[in-house]
């Protein structure tokens, strides 16, 4: 009789760690006045959504918001973050692709989820009767959609290394 080997879950640690560093990475920058940054939790749901599909992308986006909107300073519309995120996932995962995909595709689905987002939190503002900073709305746009296709194939990689040996 053999006894069942335990399976380390250790795509959700990576996971995990990934959205930490990220929120730390944001966080940083930001408290050092480097403007604009890149939406970096955005780029690490993405990578999630593409990897796992819709529904794991939404929950995910869904996690990843709130932490946002919970770490000091927050949000200054509480919950918004957590439900575009989850929504930007939906959409990232709906464009998942089985195999092997190029950078290009990466790009395009960085970008296209860096403008929704951008475009609900100045509609928010805007909303709010908020000023908005449309320069540093298009850089932060054009900074995600960079860092996306440069990390995303590489968390892509790691995570498929990852399932193939077993460890997912």
């Amino acid at each position: 009789m053999r006894l069942p080997t335990l399976r380390f879950p250790v795509v959700g640690l990576l996971r995990g760690l990934l959205l930490v560093a990220a929120v730390l990475g944001v966080l940083t920058l930001a408290a050092r006045g480097i403007s604009p940054t890149p939406d970096l939790v955005l780029v690490i749901v993405v990578a999630v959504a593409l990897r796992s599909g819709p529904v794991s992308g939404a929950g995910f986006g869904l996690l990843a918001g709130w932490a946002l909107d919970l770490v000091p300073p927050g949000s200054v519309h509480p919950g918004l973050t957590g439900l575009l995120y989850a929504a930007a996932g939906a959409l990232a995962g709906r464009w998942r692709r089985p195999g092997p995909v190029g950078p290009v595709w990466l790009a395009f689905v960085g970008l296209v989820t860096a403008v929704a987002t951008e475009a609900v939190r100045v509609v928010a503002d805007l909303a709010a009767s908020l000023p908005v900073d449309w320069p540093a709305a298009g850089a932060r746009t054009a900074w995600t959609t960079v860092v996306a296709a440069v990390v995303v194939p590489v968390v892509l990689t790691v995570e498929a290394g990852l399932h193939r040996r077993g460890l997912a």
